[in-house]
């Protein structure tokens, strides 16, 4: 009818707030509230039908829709669109897991077969020639060892799949250690879960990748150390170790009848490095015979062959000789060091007075770690930092000169935190120091901490840890990088 026509476009449900009944005339017709101008008011059956008209069509494109529709996206490289069906099971993979007083015991269903981990409770190594074993309705049945910290047996063992009351129990140096727990088998199971970090952060991590990433964790203990502080240095030779040889006179360069030394050759002291033969002087016009004698002697003198030795023991540092190569007095020939002494040079524009330095050590960018001995500090500044000097005590021979050197120089005054190894601390969110605690078997939880240096191998964590956490010293960058 005229006026009552509607299109999907124009024909909306009511909002709600926006319909008000009119309760003082008692119509059960409404009427819209909003800037449009008032619209003759049709009767309440021409109403109603024409709503009912509206509803019809307006379902009808809503149906339209729903068909057209593209069904949800899955996610693309880079997003998340949460665990699949799949993945949701696998970390739902059914085991028995807990510590006893000196084990970590995590039991499952590998194919066809029930494998059982055991590690050391505090260090998580694993507990290889244990006995293991499986107790079910008092029968008992014996694992056999497949790897290292690795016990396996036929899941038939256990009967027909379903729930199983079990228990493990690990024998070593005459005591038991028993788990008990239920475990549901099947007809065939798969693996242990992949590694996934849960959404608090917390990181799985199974048995077995544990065991071939060597995970290893020392148990928390807070005590006193020195902190250290860090200071740039370079190897240098030890002056007492180090020999230069140079041209004596003008001369020509000959080779010995060995031949000239290599770099890194190792040579005695005295050795004969080089022959040097001088140059022989014009002849001299003597017109009376009794100076023949002493242009003999000065023609020996002058025109001979000079052995170039090795001031001392130890290995050739450089050479820059060749067969027929003229040299001048004073140039450099050879240079001989010897590897077993070096000094550690260091560089500090906060130096602590020398009665405060207890310790000193020492690390290259490799890593090598180093043990110094404080020899003393220069009284003159080299652009405006202190010199200070240090004697290499352990792993002199595996240095060249000039290689840089992070010296921490620790001083007297002690603090409070748990020692652990650099390896141990990693970069979480932020960049901030995190160390990682063991709290399952399976199960690594992250804590940031507050760190100070101690040694070129350790660090103290002064705040975020308490005694008896098992921290994670070895394998940590390996947790650290699940995502």
């Amino acid at each position: 009818m005229p006026g009552q026509a509607c299109s999907a476009s124009s024909c909306t449900s009511p909002r709600r707030g926006e319909v008000d009944a009119r309760s003082a005339s008692g119509e059960g017709s409404s009427h819209y509230r909003g800037s449009q101008s008032p619209s003759p008011q049709p009767s309440p059956q021409r109403g109603e039908g024409a709503l009912r008209a509206c509803g019809s069509l307006a379902y009808l494109c809503i149906t339209f829709i729903l068909i057209i529709s593209p069904p949800p996206a899955s996610a693309h490289e880079g997003h998340d669109s949460g665990p699949s069906p799949a993945a949701a099971q696998a970390a739902e993979a059914p085991s028995i897991s807990g510590r006893t007083g000196r084990f970590e015991i995590v039991a499952r269903q590998v194919g066809d077969e029930l494998v059982v981990a055991v590690d050391g409770s505090d260090t998580n190594a694993p507990v290889a020639g244990a006995l293991v074993s499986v107790q079910r309705d008092g029968k008992t049945a014996l694992l056999r060892q497949t790897g290292p910290g690795t016990y396996a047996g036929k899941i038939s063992l256990l009967g027909a799949p379903g729930a199983h009351e079990l228990a493990i129990v690990a024998a070593t140096e005459g005591r038991e250690d028993r788990l008990t727990g239920a475990l549901v088998t099947g007809a065939a199971a798969g693996g242990a879960p992949a590694p996934h970090r849960h959404p608090d952060g917390a990181v799985f991590l199974a048995k077995p990748s544990q065991h071939l990433l060597e995970i290893r964790t020392a148990v928390a203990r807070t005590g006193e150390a020195a902190p250290s502080r860090e200071v740039a240095g370079r190897v240098i030779a030890d002056p007492n170790a180090f020999g230069r040889v140079q041209a004596l006179r003008d001369g020509r360069i000959e080779a010995p009848a060995s031949g000239f030394p290599h770099l890194g050759q190792s040579v005695t002291q005295g050795e004969v490095l080089a022959v040097l033969i001088t140059g022989v002087l014009q002849e001299l016009q003597i017109q009376s015979q009794g100076l023949r004698r002493q242009y003999e002697l000065l023609k020996a003198a002058l025109d001979q062959r000079i052995d170039v030795k090795a001031p001392l023991a130890g290995v050739i540092a450089s050479a820059s000789v060749s067969v027929g190569q003229v040299v001048a007095a004073r140039d450099l020939l050879f240079e001989v060091i010897n590897r077993s002494q070096a000094l550690v040079e260091g560089f500090s524009f906060e130096p602590a007075p020398a009665d405060e330095i207890a310790e000193a050590s020492g690390a290259t960018e490799d890593g090598r770690a180093l043990k110094l001995a404080y020899l003393g500090r220069g009284r003159v500044l080299q652009q405006q930092a202190v010199p200070l000097l240090f004697r290499v005590t352990d792993g002199a021979a595996t240095l060249d000169i000039g290689t840089p050197v992070r010296i921490l120089v620790r001083v007297a005054r002690r603090e409070r935190g748990v020692a652990l190894p650099r390896a141990a601390v990693q970069r979480g969110f932020g960049n901030l120091a995190v160390v990682w605690e063991h709290t399952a078997p399976e199960t690594f939880v992250p804590h940031i901490v507050t760190t100070v240096p101690l040694d070129a191998g350790r660090v103290m964590a002064t705040s975020g840890l308490a005694d008896g956490m098992r921290i994670v010293t070895t394998g940590a960058q390996f947790i650290n990088q699940v995502r």
